[in-house]
């Protein structure tokens, strides 16, 4: 599939020397849009912010509601609830944006250093 006999064998964290191609990111990005067909578009973590802090509160909070009551159990606070209902709000804006049938996150953009807000 690949040029590089790394491409199958490592993780995100590299090789087990922890050493990565020169050009792996750009090599992996083409190769799985050219065999399976998949075409990856990076965003920087600040849209996702900006798209959170956009994300309109009372849905969250409806969200949060069906979700708590279609749930066998809760064991979270409400207020984390309405967060995670606040980021699916912001990630399901950016799919629409770019037009895609899916959205990930790479290590949660790092969340922990970021404050985000509950109103």
């Amino acid at each position: 599939m690949s040029p590089h006999h790394y491409l199958a064998q490592v993780d995100h964290q590299g090789d087990m020397n922890k050493r990565m191609p020169n050009d792996y990111n750009e090599t992996y990005m083409r190769v799985v849009k050219e065999k399976p067909g998949v075409e990856i578009i990076r965003k920087e973590p600040e849209e996702f912010y900006k798209a959170y802090e956009e994300a309109d509160i009372t849905k969250a909070k409806k969200l949060a509601e069906k979700w708590m009551e279609e749930a066998i159990g809760v064991k979270a606070a409400k207020s984390e609830i309405v967060k995670t209902a606040r980021a699916y709000l912001a990630f399901d804006a950016m799919r629409e944006k770019y037009n895609c049938n899916a959205v990930s996150k790479q290590e949660a953009f790092r969340l922990s250093a970021r404050i985000i807000p509950i109103y």
